[in-house]
């Protein structure tokens, strides 16, 4: 027995555009915690990924690239 569609109801879910920066931050809320707190968490780990990609390492002692000991 088949128990899907081919396609989507046309009436599954009501879409519309955020109309203001309140509303982004109620729709950003996840369970219990408010959507500030995701939005600040998201923020603070994109910008740790960022740096982490562009810094660049020191390069001194034993274990700096490019330093080869055979």
């Amino acid at each position: 027995m088949k128990t899907t569609f081919i396609r989507m109801q046309e009436s599954a879910v009501e879409t519309h555009l955020v109309g203001s920066t309140g509303e982004w931050v109620r729709n950003a809320a996840i369970g219990p915690v408010p959507g500030w707190i995701v939005i600040l968490a998201v923020t603070l780990f994109y910008g740790w990924v960022l740096f982490a990609s562009l810094r660049r390492p020191k390069g001194e002692g034993e274990l700096a690239f490019g330093n080869v000991h055979v």
